[in-house]
């Protein structure tokens, strides 16, 4: 399964789980107007700047608090079987999550 058919699947079960009205996956931030519209929305008082456009998140939905929340997708291999090691997209995965918090997401995750 690669990261794709992941976040398809977890698209799928966080409908089912909490029926969310919109989510949004694999779209670039820099030209999506419901992006941009419930960014101002959210953080009109808080006049966060919109984030840059790279990284995209995997998968934007707005929970029950109406906060924007921010998903990144990674799936990871050890990179030997015989070693404890693990790929680069893991460390990579974590740092996103990270910088969607900085950028002003109420929410920000990394599924593995």
């Amino acid at each position: 399964m690669n990261e794709i058919q992941l976040t398809k699947r977890l698209v799928y079960k966080l409908q089912i789980s909490f029926k969310l009205k919109t989510i949004h996956t694999g779209f670039h931030l820099s030209n999506n107007l419901w992006f941009k519209q419930e960014w101002e929305r959210i953080h009109l008082q808080n006049q966060f700047v919109p984030p840059p456009i790279q990284p995209s998140p995997d998968i934007v939905y707005i929970d029950f608090e109406d906060r924007l929340v921010g998903i990144e997708v990674k799936k990871f291999n050890k990179k030997d079987q015989n070693t404890k090691s693990i790929s680069r997209s893991f460390y990579d995965g974590i740092g996103q999550a990270l910088v969607m918090l900085t950028w002003g997401y109420g929410r920000s995750m990394a599924h593995f």
